[in-house]
Order: C-alpha cells, then sequence, then structure tokens
C-alpha cells in the first residue's frame, strides 16, 4: 500500500501531513495497530501544538532540522536537530509543543503508540542525539531513535530508525503484514514495479526488496515481533 496525504495544518501555522488516523475519508489511511498517529510537521514561525496524546497513549516526539520546546506543568524541555522527547498521555495534565521564530525551519515527527514504552515518573525524557546510536556501513547510516537495542527505550514492541542511503542499495522486508511503515523524507524508493517518492509511506503487505537510491532518507517503524529487516 501507498499513500500520500495532503498538507493539512490543525488551524494554527504548524503544517504537517498526517498518515493516520482517517480523520476525513480523504485524510488518513486509518491503520492504528499499534500506532494511534503520524505526523510529519513543518514550522518556520512560532506556533503550538496544544495536544499531543490521547489517554493511555505515548508520543515520541523527533526534531529532523530546527528547535522546538516540550512542556507540561512547570517542566520544559528543549529540542534540537536529532534530538528527541518520549512522553506519556496524562488525563489532567497535557504537553504541548512550541516552535520558535527562527531563520532555520523547524521539521519534526510525532509517532503516537499504545502504551507500551518504559517511562520515569517524570513522564517526560528528552534524549539527546548522542543517546541515539549510530550504525554506518559504506551503503547506508542508520540512528537509531527507538527501539530494544538503541535509542529511546521501549520494550522491543517498537522500534524507530532513520537511514540516509549514500549510494544505491536494498534490503528485504520478512512477512510486515502491517506492522512495518517506511515513510520518505527524501528521494525515493522502489518495490517490484511501484515507485514511492517523497513524503509517501509504503505499507509492504508480503514479502519484498526495496531498492533504496543514493540520497534517500527513511524513517522506518516496526510495530511487531514479525518484522524484521
Amino acid at each position: 500500500m501507498i499513500y500520500e496525504p495532503p498538507l493539512s495544518s490543525d488551524g494554527g501555522r504548524i503544517m504537517f501531513y498526517r498518515y493516520f488516523p482517517r480523520l476525513k475519508p480523504s485524510i488518513g489511511i486509518g491503520l492504528t495497530k499499534p500506532f494511534v498517529r503520524l505526523d510529519h510537521f513543518y514550522s518556520n514561525t512560532p506556533d503550538n501544538i496544544n495536544k499531543l496524546a490521547s489517554p493511555g497513549t505515548s508520543v515520541i516526539l523527533y526534531m529532523l532540522s530546527g528547535d522546538a520546546s516540550v512542556k507540561r506543568g512547570e517542566n520544559e524541555f528543549s529540542l534540537d536537530t536529532g534530538s528527541a522527547a518520549i512522553l506519556r498521555s496524562l488525563e489532567k495534565d497535557h504537553a504541548s509543543v512550541t516552535t520558535p521564530n527562527r531563520s532555520v525551519k523547524s521539521e519534526g515527527i510525532v509517532i503516537e503508540f499504545h502504551d507500551h514504552a518504559k517511562i520515569t515518573a517524570q513522564e517526560i525524557v528528552p534524549a539527546n542525539a548522542s543517546a541515539m546510536p549510530s550504525y554506518e556501513t559504506e551503503e547506508s547510516r542508520e540512528i537509531r531513535i527507538a527501539g530494544k537495542w538503541g535509542g529511546i527505550e521501549t520494550n522491543g514492541f517498537l522500534s524507530i530508525s532513520l537511514l540516509d542511503y549514500l549510494t544505491h542499495s536494498s534490503f528485504g522486508v520478512v512477512k510486515p503484514g502491517h506492522s512495518m511503515m517506511i515513510l520518505v523524507l527524501e528521494g525515493w524508493i522502489s518495490s517490484g514495479h511501484e515507485n514511492i517518492v517523497k513524503d509517501q509511506i509504503y505499507i509492504p503487505e508480503e514479502t519484498v526488496n526495496i531498492d533504496c537510491h543514493r540520497g534517500t532518507r527513511l524513517l522506518v517503524l516496526s510495530g511487531g515481533e514479525n518484522a524484521t529487516t
């Protein structure tokens, strides 16, 4: 399945691609297990994302460029490029994200998922870029944003990686079902006769080989034990 949502907003100045859930028949693909929401947002001006999570879920916010601040009550954390935060939804004390007015565009990913993460009593855990391991080969570079083996710690049910391809390369996806999603942030990939380009998301429905072209940047989300690469 290939999906490309329209560029939208929540009424403010922050623009986003919302890949799911299905807010309207024309917005979102409606696949929510274990994920609840995936937003790719942009902002050149100061504004807020006021409601980050629904009760019983957790959120990972990852900054692709620029910076933002995450606030809940008296706790506030600043995030810059390559850093992230994980937070748990609370019924009475909602967290918000503010993007500043700077010359560099703030761009990030919001991933909401069912509550499988280990979070301290603080309920917001920031992680700078150095806390996320990087795995580099001649073909590609992977930054592990979240997972059991590096990045923001989860229970192994959820893993999130950012991959940059330095040369033409390929990898295999084994029986992913709907538990793996590949978001193309830059460049393009191909699978069989299908090409997937920037701002499209690809959900493999069977065992496939993915060809990644030089300069491609991917966000790969896995949410099940049967999803491997």
